[in-house]
């Protein structure tokens, strides 16, 4: 049973060295719980103390895991958490990039008749009828679910994943805009849209913004403005 001493001696000085180099708070634990457990079949005329000290480990390695779980763990499980919403935001507009593919290839919206069809609005991918969808669509290449629910400075957005988004079309009278009040030049929309995502508040873990054309060229923007977010909620769309 002297033998096992000095691997007990290891376990407490374990458990003493996880409270400052938090990364072996883990590993520590796991080696002073064993060491309990294994303390029940010692005969030693000092394991009283052994356990006092291994006690006394116990709260030290568990001392460092909170602080290794507040300063590592979480902020870690944060940023990846942020990355995932970031990587869903830039998969829904290439889904919006290939629904309006789609609505090209329909032909849906075609003033001109020449069977290309013009981009559409979140609320016409997704079927419901406007001015130059009179009927609506019965088998919408975006599903309804997506269709817009708020309404922004810059029109109606649809909401996913923790990110609004906007679609905006060329105007008649240039630019381009998403408040479906506007009239579309829809010549220009045969081969022009562009689309946004950004966060509907400032509690997500990430802050970043995404931006997608015709072309499916992506862009993102860090988007912050000092302490906040540049682009926001409802009330400060791009």
């Amino acid at each position: 049973m002297k033998r096992s001493l000095p691997w007990f001696v290891i376990a407490c000085a374990l458990g003493l060295a996880s409270a400052f180099e938090t990364r072996l708070a883990v590993f520590a634990l796991l080696v002073l719980v064993i060491a309990l457990a294994a303390l029940t079949r010692l005969q030693h005329p000092r394991k009283s103390w052994l356990l006092g000290a291994l006690c006394l480990s116990l709260l030290a390695c568990s001392f460092g895991l909170y602080r290794f779980i507040l300063r590592e763990a979480l902020p870690g499980i944060i940023e990846a958490h942020g990355r995932a919403s970031g990587g869903r935001a830039v998969s829904f507009l290439r889904e919006l990039s290939t629904a309006q593919d789609a609505m090209r290839r329909m032909a849906s919206i075609d003033p001109d008749a020449d069977h290309i069809g013009s981009a559409a609005s979140l609320a016409e991918l997704a079927g419901a009828p406007s001015r130059r969808l009179p009927k609506g669509l019965d088998t919408p290449p975006l599903a309804l679910r997506y269709a817009p629910r708020t309404s922004t400075a810059n029109g109606p957005v649809s909401e996913e994943s923790g990110y609004y988004y906007l679609m905006c079309l060329p105007l008649a009278g240039g630019g381009l805009g998403g408040r479906g009040t506007e009239q579309v030049d829809d010549e220009l929309a045969e081969r022009r849209f562009v689309a946004y995502a950004w966060p509907v508040d400032a509690k997500q873990p990430s802050w970043t913004a995404y931006f997608i054309d015709e072309h499916e060229n992506i862009l993102e923007s860090d988007n912050r403005e000092q302490d906040r977010p540049r682009l926001v909620g409802r009330e400060h769309p791009p």
